[in-house]
């Protein structure tokens, strides 16, 4: 791993394909340099379900100008295949201290319409999600004291509850 990419942990899927096993394996990283402007987030940005708010026009500017601006710190968590390096998730993510309290948040600081993570295939996120995504996403994440994802539409509710399986990541 390199020092712009903190790899938090490694998730197994188990499968069966025909009479063959195989394993898939993604590596669950902080990546905080991440630029989404790059052609591999776009390609990522190319799935239907994906969002005015996830576009890299969009994610771009609120990292770039709006983060700063609000004492925030950019926190981008990764998924991606070990086998290639796709991308099989990105959660666009803020990290903030108000009071004393380490914040977490969903890419929002009160001018989005809702948030999402931006998934490439969430039938294989719902085949690992568990609380091993959730430790190596919360491994990724770091210390904090409160996670906070919102707004939220009803169809990423579901999305996010994938990524964070502990009672007290309630959405």
């Amino acid at each position: 791993a390199s020092s712009n990419r903190h790899l938090a942990g490694e998730l197994f899927l188990m499968s069966r394909c025909e009479t063959k096993s195989f394993r898939t394996l993604i590596d669950v990283a902080s990546e905080n340099t991440f630029d989404f402007s790059s052609i591999e987030y776009r390609d990522l940005f190319e799935n239907p379900d994906a969002t005015a708010f996830q576009s890299p026009e969009w994610l771009s500017a609120f990292y770039e100008e709006l983060v700063p601006e609000r004492g925030a710190e950019k926190l981008i968590i990764t998924g991606r295949a070990s086998e290639n390096g796709a991308f099989v998730f990105v959660l666009p993510l803020i990290r903030r201290k108000i009071k004393g309290i380490i914040l977490v948040e969903s890419s929002d600081l009160g001018v989005s319409d809702y948030s999402a993570p931006i998934v490439r295939n969430d039938q294989l996120i719902d085949a690992v999600a568990g609380d091993l995504l959730s430790k190596a996403i919360s491994g990724a994440i770091g210390k904090y004291d409160l996670l906070r994802i919102k707004p939220i539409r009803d169809e990423a509710r579901r999305l996010w509850g994938l990524f964070f399986k502990t009672p007290s990541h309630a959405l």
